[in-house]
């Protein structure tokens, strides 16, 4: 639990024992008498604080126990919970740690991520604009706030934040991937392509950047090129539904319908509660003239809720007649 103190111990050990050797025949008996006693105490001492140290959770439990105001094992624990999915847990250390201190922008923060994963996002944004208020340069409260403002469509405003990141911190692909996903909603797709490239060069295996970048190529009509990038998506995540769903779309505008329903049915094995799958998987199969297979799934598809085209079934319909 303590090398660094244990290590320490060990030196000075060594020098006080070859200093007691050169003492008196009596002296040097009980000088090493009492270190080895005082070595047995810090032995057992240690012991028995091997099952406080034996995890985060014990660490900081114990040191809140004996330190009930100071808030930095409230902050820690908190995180510790965060990272384990405890997140009630975790809100209760946040809390405690703002009420023993208000101008630590860490629990803000994390107090505000746990309430964005939670949706509610007017509690989030007032977390991060208190921990931004009280740090300017804090680059993750930063970035969440724009994550806030880019579901509340609030465009502009997360455009700045992430440039903002990106100022301090040019090598950020992360924040890199945040900004190009607001640019495709604003349709500046170029934009989108330009940051989307750069942090795929910063990190050549940055799952999320594949996927957007393969969005915008399949918004500017670029098929092909979006398929390749789903495909090294799917190399990367194989559980990714979303990544099967798109690729089998830009299969089926490049006139490969087998491979499009097999991917829509890969997706389906991994998503089976997504309608729009199954009619996107409808409509492969009626370019397939499987229309019986086809009709199943438009069915399908309303049953989970999603909302087809009356047309399409009743050209289905008609198809099976």
């Amino acid at each position: 639990p303590s090398v660094g103190v244990c290590l320490y111990v060990g030196y000075l050990g060594a020098k006080i024992f070859r200093w007691l050797n050169q003492q008196a025949f009596f002296s040097r008996i009980i000088g090493k008498f009492v270190y080895i006693l005082v070595f047995l105490i810090l032995s057992v001492r240690t012991y028995h604080q091997c099952d406080v140290w034996q995890n985060s959770e014990t660490m900081w439990t114990h040191l809140i126990q004996k330190e009930p105001r100071m808030f930095i094992p409230f902050l820690n624990r908190g995180v510790h919970y965060m990272e384990n999915k405890r997140y009630d847990e975790a809100l209760l250390d946040f809390n405690r740690v703002i009420e023993l201190t208000e101008d630590d922008d860490r629990a803000f923060n994390n107090r505000g991520l746990i309430y964005f994963d939670n949706n509610l996002l007017e509690l989030a944004l007032k977390d991060f604009n208190q921990a931004i208020l009280i740090n300017p340069r804090n680059k993750s409260a930063l970035n969440n706030r724009g994550l806030v403002y880019r579901q509340q469509q609030k465009l502009e405003a997360a455009l700045a934040d992430f440039t903002v990141v990106l100022a301090q911190s040019p090598q950020d692909y992360i924040a890199l991937d945040n900004r190009a996903k607001v640019y495709i909603e604003m349709k500046e797709y170029d934009l989108a392509l330009d940051d989307l490239n750069s942090s795929l060069k910063i990190n050549p295996d940055y799952e999320s950047a594949f996927f957007n970048r393969g969005v915008v190529y399949n918004k500017i009509g670029e098929y092909a090129q979006a398929a390749k990038d789903f495909t090294r998506v799917i190399k990367l995540n194989a559980g990714d539904a979303k990544a099967y769903n798109n690729r089998a779309m830009c299969l089926f505008v490049l006139g490969d319908y087998p491979a499009a329903v097999n991917d829509l049915s890969a997706s389906i094995q991994l998503d089976p509660d997504n309608g729009g799958t199954y009619f996107n998987r409808a409509v492969c199969l009626k370019a397939l003239q499987r229309y019986q297979d086809a009709y199943v799934d438009v069915i399908q598809a309303k049953v989970l809720g999603y909302e087809t085209d009356k047309g399409f079934v009743e050209e289905i319909e008609n198809l099976i007649k």
